[in-house]
């Protein structure tokens, strides 16, 4: 019996990001789950425990940062990998992370095949996880 793949949680309040984020991860072993806009992003977490969750900073009500910070606070959910994915400058990127607690930012204006890579980089250093079909 094989295994289920493992989860990438796309949380953006633009749903053609989320849609770009799907078709661009299709070439991986990821299964993609989308999630319009922080309201529920904890519940989305605890009920498919993604191995990353891609989270834009800057969204309407609940914003990246402050979904960070839930999630951190969970003992449960705290060690969940989150990557700021945002259009925010570098710089601004940067700092939100660190203030934050995020494990690491990517600005959206690097592209749909460098987010793809750097995930996958990222996800097989931190913790084996290769998903690379």
């Amino acid at each position: 019996m094989s295994s289920a793949p493992p989860v990438i949680l796309v949380i953006d309040d633009d749903d053609e990001m989320l849609r770009l984020v799907t078709l661009a991860f299709r070439r991986t072993a990821a299964t993609v789950v989308t999630q319009n806009g922080g309201f529920g992003a904890l519940t989305a977490i605890a009920s498919r425990r993604p191995v990353v969750v891609l989270l834009d900073v800057t969204m309407p009500g609940l914003d990246g940062p402050a979904v960070v910070e839930l999630v951190r606070g969970d003992p449960e959910l705290a060690r969940t990998r989150v990557i700021f994915w945002s259009a925010l400058g570098r710089e601004a990127l940067d700092e939100a992370r660190e203030r934050s607690g995020a494990d690491a930012a990517i600005p959206k204006t690097s592209g749909a095949t460098a987010l793809v890579d750097q995930v996958c980089d990222w996800l097989l250093a931190w913790d084996g996880v290769d998903l690379r079909a």
